[in-house]
């Protein structure tokens, strides 16, 4: 942004040199006729050889000017290209990252759900064990006071 106006600027300097050369040409032209001890017609003459000079000079820098901003307007142009190129890498990149992210969450939630599916058969199968023994025990301890 800021080389656009860079550009504008030096753009703008150039219209105004060639203006300032213009109003000097004309003022130079005025004073050659108000001071000039050559015939009107011959005057006339090297007048109109100057401005078509002052005139080819200006359409030259005005030229130039255009020239510049064209060489300008392409190098923003590829900068644009290659800012875009840069970001759609850096999509692809967080893309596949958050992919990966995802990918790893599923897994782990997997071994978790398995994990705890194990964590309940074992509690489950400890507490029916736990049941038996004491179920066991008692029954041992029922026969035995029937006994004495």
């Amino acid at each position: 942004m800021n080389s656009d106006i860079s550009i504008a600027n030096r753009y703008r300097r150039t219209v105004n040199l060639a203006e300032a050369f213009l109003c000097g040409a004309l003022a130079g032209a005025a004073l050659g006729i108000a001071f000039a001890p050559a015939p009107g017609s011959e005057t006339r003459a090297r007048l109109r050889a100057r401005a078509r000079k002052g005139r080819d000079q200006a359409s030259e820098i005005i030229e130039q000017g255009r020239t510049a901003l064209e060489r300008q307007k392409r190098r923003a142009e590829a900068l644009v290209d290659r800012s875009r190129t840069h970001v759609r890498d850096q999509v692809r990149h967080v893309s596949k990252a958050v992919d990966e992210g995802r990918a790893a969450a599923s897994d782990v939630r997997a071994r978790g759900q398995r994990a705890l599916e194990n964590i309940r058969r074992e509690g489950t199968e400890a507490v029916a064990d736990v049941k038996s023994a004491y179920n066991e025990a008692r029954s041992r301890t029922a026969g035995s006071g029937s006994e004495k």
